[in-house]
């Protein structure tokens, strides 16, 4: 018999498992699909829809709710061009101004429809628990029932990844702390009206218990692995080559990567003038065409297996901005894949050491003084390797995650365990 009635409404993409995001997502599904009863909120942003059957069949046990996907893509882009350009023309801007603001960086979700099914859905089915996760989503605390028990899963702390973000792109120190400002009141505020919150590190804990927040905050494992992927397949004496796993997309990678080819790989070539980067995920062709002349700096695409490129590689995580867990460190480690980091990439990750089993550098001489001794030293990538890889099945490997999130849920329901009963 299931245990709770659980109703789950997720932010970004879901599914194929081509991000980290997603990644983190589904491992917890999959164990909690087979404890209890999983409503499963998606729109095309979270599932397109030549990929519902798949995920229907790889994940049986969780009941799909699906929200927007009555019309076409092309038929709404197409709809909501010509909606733009009439706005326009008619000079009737003020909620397209209000769609256009980019400085909250996703905080705010302004698709009423979306709203207003979120509202209609969850009124008309008693939950335990509502659990929604993701920036994007943390208003929507604004129209759930009472009932039910309220959880924000919180991936990344917003007003500090946006007062970053907007520093990173040129705009003054005042204008950025006014804006992240706005964010935090709302942030805060919204977080208050949930019955608990989890972050995937303690040090977001800190962060929002500094800021006021009074619920209850559990500081739960950021990311488990599917069953069969802890496998270490590492090749340490093969040649090395580094590897940068992300897309363009999400900023803190832009940025990160932007400073690695600018400031700390020349520094590499001049010791080892033969090192081959591969950077993983979708680049626009302008970030491409200033890096085309190298022909060492290759851009792949998306890979399907990324063991293929980990089993010789040196994972680099140059990351500054956001915060939140780096999942493409743990799915490396569980290769056995050495890492680079910044304290930054790394943080929140539980058991790293430094120079045990990953390095972390801050300044472009460190990194990349860190990154050469790892290309010339095969036994120390071997060591690192081992170390990683032991990491990652102490902290990822067990089935301890979902117990995690199951004795928060019954906290906050004030009750026991069926088992405990």
């Amino acid at each position: 018999m299931k245990q709770l009635s659980i109703l789950v409404i997720p932010g970004f993409k879901l599914f194929p498992v081509d991000s980290g995001g997603a990644h983190a997502q589904l491992t917890f599904l999959a164990r909690q699909q087979e404890q209890h009863s999983i409503d499963l909120l998606v729109t095309p942003h979270n599932i397109a829809v030549e990929y519902l059957n798949d995920f229907k069949t790889k994940f049986p046990s969780l009941q799909l709710i699906t929200v927007g996907y009555e019309k076409s893509p092309a038929l709404k882009n197409l709809k909501a061009f010509f909606k733009k350009q009439y706005r326009k023309i008619s000079q009737r801007d003020h909620a397209y101004k209000l769609k256009k603001q980019k400085h909250f960086n996703g905080l705010i979700n302004n698709d009423a429809s979306f709203i207003d099914t979120v509202r209609q859905i969850t009124s008309q089915k008693e939950y335990d628990i509502i659990q929604v996760e993701h920036s994007i989503n943390m208003g929507l605390i604004e129209v759930l029932p009472a009932h039910p028990r309220k959880v924000f899963v919180h991936h990344e702390i917003a007003h500090t990844r946006i007062c970053s973000d907007l520093t990173s792109v040129g705009y003054s120190k005042d204008y950025a702390s006014y804006i992240s400002s706005v964010a935090e009141a709302m942030e805060i505020n919204w977080l208050h009206k949930y019955d608990g919150v989890i972050t995937l590190c303690r040090e977001d804990k800190e962060l929002l218990i500094s800021k006021g927040v009074t619920v209850s905050v559990l500081v739960a494992r950021p990311f488990a692995l599917f069953d069969d992927e802890l496998v270490k397949d590492y090749d340490a004496a093969g040649h090395p080559q580094l590897v940068f796993v992300g897309g363009e997309s999400h900023f803190p990678n832009k940025e990160g990567l932007s400073w690695f080819l600018e400031k700390v790989y020349p520094l590499i070539n001049k010791e080892r003038v033969d090192t081959v980067i591969k950077i993983t995920g979708h680049w626009t062709e302008r970030f491409r065409s200033v890096y085309v002349a190298q022909k060492n700096i290759q851009f792949t695409g998306f890979i399907e297996d990324v063991a293929s490129v980990f089993k010789n590689g040196i994972l680099i995580v140059p990351i500054h901005i956001g915060s939140g867990i780096r999942i493409k460190v743990i799915t490396a480690f569980a290769k056995g894949v050495p890492v680079v980091s910044t304290s930054l990439g790394i943080s929140g990750i539980p058991g790293i050491t430094n120079n045990v089993n990953a390095i972390i550098a801050d300044t472009p001489e460190t990194f990349a003084a860190a990154t050469i001794q790892l290309l010339n030293d095969q036994q120390l990538r071997q060591k690192i390797s081992d170390d990683a890889f032991e990491l990652a099945q102490k902290e990822f490997g067990q089935a301890l995650f979902a117990e995690e999130r199951n004795s928060f849920y019954y906290e906050l329901l004030d009750t026991q365990k069926p088992e405990e009963m």
